[in-house]
């Protein structure tokens, strides 16, 4: 039958594409597959099962931040030979001018561990960014983690969101904060802050992939000798391989002519926007050729044993992001809402506007503190005079010694009034007679009356 089938490396796609549609012939790719393969007039033959596609996860990582606002980042990224798809998502953002300036990079190299010095990367981060994507593996994840919750840096005003674009065969310790050393209750309490973003999103998928490793380690060790990590995780290639056997099948056999099977174009087209079930799982290709992979945010804040649990999932179709069931995630802050992106005084606590806003709260602040002191003292002043007049007039019966034992000067006093009273008294009486014997006016005399 001629039908050829790849597994090239990530460089290797577009090459490929552009030769396979010069020979008319489909070529099925289980790598990670880029933006620029889109284009099904330049590359009309080929399809893509690939664990990643960079377009869709970048995607939905940009619409997780947009979800919650979130307007500036820092990326901390691997540059070690193993994360070659971190490196390749930062020059993806970096070529995006609209993008680009929201983002602040701090690479390390992990291959240097454990000489990365994590408090001088997070002294970078915290000065231009309070939202910190980290793209590296589980290892260095961790040790961050860490060194944050030492540093005080997984408060309410920290988000810290790990990215996993598909299960690394070669990384045999999953995303944990155990380590069964004497930093895992640091580290269940850092890993709070840490969401995760990822396509291994619920149980149900992870066990029937699980089930589906095994069986062809099996295989391998048995009739090719294939050596593989102990308690590894799935290889996201090797289920993207078969996936694409079982996916050629079914298309095959719906096939009635040669015509049809020698065509490549028609074949590749067979493939496009359906549903393909496949051990009890669904894979869907899209229009454009590409396999669609939804992604899910994970949280250890839901539980309290600290394991990851989905809590939102992202719909790469329809471009939105959905709560799972009633989980929600602790943002460690009062009301637990989602932090800002930029902290009210800045990331370095220095911002003018906020100095002005905090002097001029100092100043009422002041004012207001003065005014409740002088009114407490005009009510306690109040309250005092009112008590000494209450006193008063509660004791008005009481007779004090003063008030009826009189000394010599108030009886002279007292007798110097009683003479004058008497005088004034005669002289009155005396007035009062002589009006009595005049006679009244016979003629009434009106004022300012003219003569």
């Amino acid at each position: 039958m001629p039908f050829c089938r790849f597994y090239p490396g990530c460089d290797d796609v577009r090459s490929l594409g552009w030769l396979s549609r010069e020979w008319n012939v489909p070529v099925l790719f289980c790598s990670s597959t880029y933006p620029d393969v889109y284009d099904t007039n330049q590359f009309p033959t080929q399809v893509s099962f690939g664990p990643l596609d960079a377009a869709q996860f970048l995607q939905g990582l940009f619409g997780i931040l947009a979800h919650f606002s979130w307007t500036s980042y820092a990326v901390v990224h691997d540059t070690a030979s193993y994360a070659r798809v971190f490196e390749a998502f930062v020059m993806i953002i970096k070529k995006n001018l609209i993008l680009a300036p929201r983002f602040t990079f701090v690479p390390i190299d992990s291959s240097v561990y454990p000489r990365v010095l994590f408090d001088k990367v997070l002294d970078k981060v915290q000065s231009s960014a309070r939202i910190v994507i980290l793209m590296m593996g589980s290892k260095p994840t961790r040790e961050l983690m860490v060194m944050a919750e030492k540093t005080g840096r997984t408060t309410g005003d920290y988000v810290y969101l790990c990215i996993e674009p598909y299960r690394d065969f070669r990384r045999p310790d999953p995303l944990t904060w155990r380590f069964n050393d004497t930093d895992d209750e640091i580290a269940k309490s850092a890993f709070r802050s840490l969401l995760h973003f990822t396509s291994v999103c619920f149980e149900r998928s992870a066990v029937a992939d699980g089930q589906l490793m095994r069986r062809i380690e099996q295989q391998g060790r048995v009739q090719y000798g294939d050596k593989y990590f102990v308690n590894g995780e799935v290889n996201e290639y090797s289920i993207a391989a078969y996936y694409s056997v079982m996916a050629l099948a079914q298309v095959t056999a719906e096939m009635e002519t040669a015509a049809e099977i020698t065509n490549g174009r028609t074949m590749a087209a067979r493939f496009r926007n359906r549903i393909f079930t496949i051990n009890d799982q669904n894979v869907t290709i899209g229009t454009q050729g590409v396999r669609i992979i939804d992604y899910c945010l994970k949280s250890t804040s839901t539980n309290s044993a600290g394991s990851f649990q989905a809590v939102m999932r992202y719909d790469v179709l329809s471009q939105r992001l959905r709560p799972v069931e009633e989980l929600k995630i602790d943002w460690r802050r009062p009301g637990n809402f989602p932090p800002p992106s930029r902290p009210m005084c800045g990331f370095t606590g220095d911002d003018p506007a906020c100095q002005s806003i905090w002097n001029t709260t100092s100043i009422a602040s002041v004012v207001a503190v003065l005014t409740v002191m002088l009114l407490a003292a005009f009510a306690a002043g109040a309250w005092w005079v009112n008590k000494r007049a209450s006193k008063s007039s509660a004791e008005w019966w009481n007779l004090l010694p003063a008030h009826y034992i009189q000394t010599d000067a108030a009886r002279k006093l007292s007798r110097r009034e009683s003479r004058i009273s008497s005088r004034y008294a005669d002289l009155g009486y005396r007035l009062l007679g002589r009006v009595r014997e005049m006679k009244p006016f016979t003629k009434p005399i009106f004022v300012g009356q003219l003569s």
